[in-house]
C-alpha cells in the first residue's frame, strides 16, 4: 500500500518552459533599459528555438553587436537564477495535490540551482501542499539525481518501506534510477510541453509506469 508520494518540481508539477521564458523576459528586460534597444525578448526565443540552450546570451549579445566577457554572462546568468519568476500550478495540478495531501504523506525531491528552485517554491506556493521538499543542490551537484541521497535520506525521514513510496517525474536520464534500485514504484510523465523528452537509456533509468497526464498517478497509488 502506497503511503507516501513523491514528486520532481520542474516539468511535472508545472510546464519548465513558462520558467524559461520569465527568466528570458527579465534579462530582456534589463538588456532593453541597460543598452536602449527596443525589445530583444524575440532574440531569446529564436536562440532557444535553434536549440543554443547552453550560449543563448552569448547568442543574443552578439545579435545585438554588444561587447561582453566572461563577467558579463555570468551576471546574466545570476540575473536569471536570481529572478522570481512568473509561475503557476494549474488548477488541475492544485487540485491533485490537495487530494494526494490528505490521503498520502507528499514530498518534493527537485535538482536545479538551490536559489532559483527556493525561488519556483514560492512563486507556486508549493509549501502548501508538501510535508517535506528535498532540494538535492542544498549540498552541492554531485548530490542531484540520479545520486540516490535524497531519496535514501527522504525514506529515512518517513520511516517508510520502499514498497509504501511511489515517485514521480519526468525525465528518464536521472529521475527514476534512484527510486527503481531502492525498490520504489516510479511513475514517469509524458508531456508534448517538456524540456528533456523521453530517451533510450537503459532498463533501470526507466519509470515502471508511465503516464500521460499527473491525474492518472491515481491509478497507480
Amino acid at each position: 500500500m502506497i503511503k507516501l508520494v513523491v514528486f520532481d518540481m520542474d516539468d511535472t508539477l508545472y510546464n519548465e518552459i513558462d520558467y524559461i521564458i520569465s527568466g528570458f523576459k527579465r534579462i530582456a528586460k534589463f538588456l532593453n533599459t541597460k543598452y536602449d534597444i527596443n525589445d530583444s525578448f524575440p532574440l531569446f526565443i529564436e536562440a532557444f528555438h535553434n536549440g543554443n540552450n547552453h550560449r543563448i546570451f552569448n547568442y543574443v549579445l552578439d545579435k545585438l553587436e554588444i561587447d561582453y566577457n566572461d563577467d558579463t554572462i555570468n551576471l546574466l546568468v545570476k540575473k536569471y537564477r536570481d529572478h522570481y519568476p512568473d509561475i503557476q500550478l494549474s488548477q488541475q495540478t492544485i487540485n491533485i495535490l490537495r487530494t494526494a495531501k490528505q490521503k498520502y504523506k507528499t514530498a518534493i525531491i527537485s535538482d536545479g540551482y538551490y536559489n532559483a528552485q527556493k525561488l519556483k517554491i514560492k512563486a507556486l506556493k508549493l509549501k502548501d501542499y508538501f510535508d517535506q521538499i528535498y532540494l538535492t543542490d542544498e549540498l552541492g551537484q554531485e548530490y542531484w539525481k540520479p545520486s540516490k541521497y535524497y531519496f535514501e535520506k527522504c525514506q529515512e525521514n518517513f520511516r517508510s518501506l520502499s514498497e509504501e513510496i511511489v515517485y514521480i517525474g519526468d525525465n528518464w536520464k536521472k529521475d527514476f534510477y534512484p527510486g527503481n534500485i531502492l525498490g520504489w514504484k516510479t511513475i514517469g510523465l509524458l508531456s508534448i510541453n517538456q524540456i528533456y523528452k523521453n530517451t533510450e537509456v537503459n532498463p533501470e533509468y526507466k519509470p515502471q509506469i508511465v503516464v500521460n497526464d499527473l491525474k492518472d498517478i491515481f491509478n497507480y497509488l
